[in-house]
């Protein structure tokens, strides 16, 4: 081979490098426009405008095999540092990860009235299919005087969000 084909083809190989670099950084920016769309609902969760959040919630994996719950404070939320994952943490170290960049839409349900007669209030997190991956459920708190706070929050993150947030990359 000669010289200037060696060349030649050392410089398609690293404009497609760069290309795929270049499409993957493009890529995670997008995912990370989402996670941060996310980040900041579930940083309003936690902490409230009034420094009530939703504190006692239940964490719901479902699909149609099996479902987990976990039950926990919403007080150890992590982020990575390129916002792309979340990591809700729970006592002795039970754990829960989710990768936000397949997030596709955020649903925030409320229900009046439920079977038992109490009002119902969750975050619904799905991906593409329109498949729930994780559904938080606010639990009535021990603490009286913080559900009223919780009710409100919820009623604020639905005037702002609807009933539906579609997450577009």
């Amino acid at each position: 081979m000669n010289v200037t084909l060696l060349l030649r083809r050392f410089f398609e190989r690293t404009l497609a490098i760069k290309a795929c670099a270049g499409y993957a950084q493009q890529r995670n920016r997008l995912n990370n426009k989402k996670g941060t769309m996310i980040q900041k609902i579930l940083e309003q969760c936690q902490n409230g405008p009034h420094g009530v959040g939703f504190n006692e919630v239940v964490l719901m994996l479902y699909n149609s095999v099996a479902t987990a719950e976990v039950y926990m404070n919403m007080d150890d939320i992590r982020f990575t540092d390129d916002g792309n994952t979340v990591t809700f943490m729970a006592e002795n170290g039970t754990h829960l990860h989710m990768k936000l960049g397949l997030v596709k839409e955020l649903r925030f349900q409320y229900t009046e009235r439920n079977e038992r007669g109490e009002p119902s209030y969750s975050v619904w997190f799905l991906d593409a299919n329109q498949e729930s991956v994780l559904r938080i459920y606010l639990r009535k708190s021990e603490a009286e005087a913080t559900n009223q706070p919780r009710h409100q929050l919820f009623m604020e993150l639905l005037e702002t969000y609807g009933e539906s947030l579609q997450l577009t990359s």
